[in-house]
C-alpha cells in the first residue's frame, strides 16, 4: 500500500472508533429499556460499522477505480456501493448481536429486520448522508483540498499573510512529446501523470493550488513543513510512482513522463478573488522566485532545486541530500540566491 493509503487507512480507524464510542454513549440516552452493558459492544459497531465501511471502500475501491469517472457518475455509483455495503454490514451487526430497530419485540429475522420502518428510516438517512459526502468531495476535488470550506466559510474573504512553502513541477520536454504524441493523447498523459502526483502530494500532506498546463503548483504551510522533508519527499515518491509505471506509461503512450522541479518559501499574501467564479489566489515574491528557480533547473539540467531559505527550514534525513550550486542570480532579480540540488543516496 502506498504511503498516502497508509495515512487514510489510519484516520479512518481513528474517525470510526471515535464515531463508534458516540453512538455507544449516546445510546442509554435514546433507548426506552434499561441500561444493559451488553449493548456496548453491539452499540459501538452499530457505529463503527458504517463509518469504516464507506471508509474503506473509498480507500481501496473507489479511489482505485472510480476516481477518474465523470462528475455524476462517480457519486451515484460510489453511494449505491457504499449504501448497500452499509446495510448489509448493519444488518449483520443487528442480527448476530441480538439487537433490531425495535429492541422490545427482539426480532431477528433478515426481512423483518430490513422492512421495520426504524430500519428503513436509517437506510435512508444513511443513503441522504452518503450523497452528501460524495458530492462534496466530487466539489473539492474541482477546488482543491479544502478550497470549499475555505470558500463558504470566507477563511480568506479579507486578505491576510502566512507562510508558505511552494514547489513548481513541470514535465520535461512537454512540446517534443506532445507533437510526437499528438495534443490529445498528451492530455491523457497529462491527467495520469496529474493522477500520480495527487498520490505523491497526499504521502507528503500537501497540497495543489493549481495546474497551469504541464505544470501543477503545490504548496505546504511552513509549520507542518518545517522540521521535516514533505517537500522533498514528494518529489521523490512522483519518481518512484512512475518509475514503478514505466511500462504503463511506455505502453499506453510511448514514453515515460520526466519531470524538474523548484522549491522556496516565504510569506505570501492569500485572499478570495472573483464574483461569478470565486478562487483563492496567492500574491508575493515567494511564487515569482519559485518560478524563476526552476528556470535554473531548465538551463542547468538539474532536476530539483531548492533555496537555501527553504533547506534551513527543513531537516532533510537520509536517503536524501543538498549539495550547493552555488550563488545564482535569477532573472529579473538584482542579488543572487544561494541554490542547492537535492539528491537521493
Amino acid at each position: 500500500m502506498r504511503t498516502s493509503g497508509k495515512m487514510r487507512l489510519k484516520k479512518s480507524l481513528i474517525l470510526a472508533a471515535i464515531f463508534g464510542t458516540g453512538v455507544a454513549l449516546v445510546f442509554p440516552l435514546v433507548d426506552d429499556m434499561p441500561w444493559n452493558p451488553a449493548y456496548i459492544p453491539a452499540t459501538f459497531l452499530i457505529g463503527f460499522v458504517p463509518v469504516i465501511t464507506v471508509l474503506f471502500i473509498d480507500i481501496f475501491v473507489i479511489s482505485k477505480y472510480f476516481k477518474r469517472m465523470h462528475g455524476i457518475l462517480y457519486v451515484l455509483l460510489s453511494t449505491v456501493i457504499n449504501l448497500t455495503l452499509i446495510t448489509a454490514m448493519l444488518l449483520l451487526v443487528i442480527i448476530t448481536m441480538n439487537l433490531s430497530p425495535d429492541y422490545h419485540s427482539g426480532e431477528s429475522d433478515v426481512l423483518e429486520v430490513l422492512t421495520h420502518p426504524d430500519t428503513q428510516i436509517s437506510i435512508w438517512s444513511i443513503g441522504v448522508t452518503i450523497l452528501l459526502i460524495q458530492m462534496y468531495s466530487l466539489l473539492n476535488s474541482f477546488l482543491g483540498k479544502g478550497m470549499l470550506f475555505r470558500l463558504f466559510f470566507g477563511v480568506y474573504h479579507r486578505p491576510r499573510e502566512e507562510e508558505k512553502i511552494f514547489m513548481f513541477l513541470d514535465v520535461k520536454s512537454s512540446t517534443a512529446i506532445a507533437e510526437k504524441i499528438g495534443h490529445l493523447k498528451f492530455l491523457s498523459l497529462l491527467q495520469e501523470f496529474y493522477y500520480d502526483l495527487s498520490e505523491a502530494v497526499a504521502a507528503s500532506r500537501g497540497e495543489i493550488y493549481k495546474y497551469v498546463g504541464d505544470e501543477a503548483i503545490i504548496i505546504w504551510k511552513m509549520k507542518k513543513a518545517g522540521h521535516n522533508d514533505d517537500t522533498v519527499k514528494c518529489f521523490f515518491e512522483l519518481k518512484k510512482i512512475i518509475s514503478q509505471k514505466e511500462a504503463f506509461y511506455l505502453k499506453k503512450f510511448g514514453t515515460v513522463p520526466g519531470f524538474k522541479a523548484a522549491a522556496h518559501c516565504g510569506r505570501v499574501v492569500i485572499g478570495e478573488i472573483g464574483i461569478e467564479k470565486k478562487e483563492i489566489s496567492y500574491l508575493g515574491d515567494v511564487i515569482n522566485t519559485t518560478a524563476r528557480i526552476e528556470e535554473v533547473c531548465s538551463r542547468s539540467g538539474k532536476d530539483f532545486l531548492i533555496s537555501k531559505d527553504t533547506l534551513d527550514h527543513m531537516q532533510i534525513k537520509d536517503p536524501y541530500h543538498a549539495v550547493s550550486i552555488g550563488e545564482v542570480t535569477l532573472r529579473g532579480k538584482d542579488l543572487p540566491l544561494t541554490l542547492f540540488e537535492v539528491q537521493v543516496q
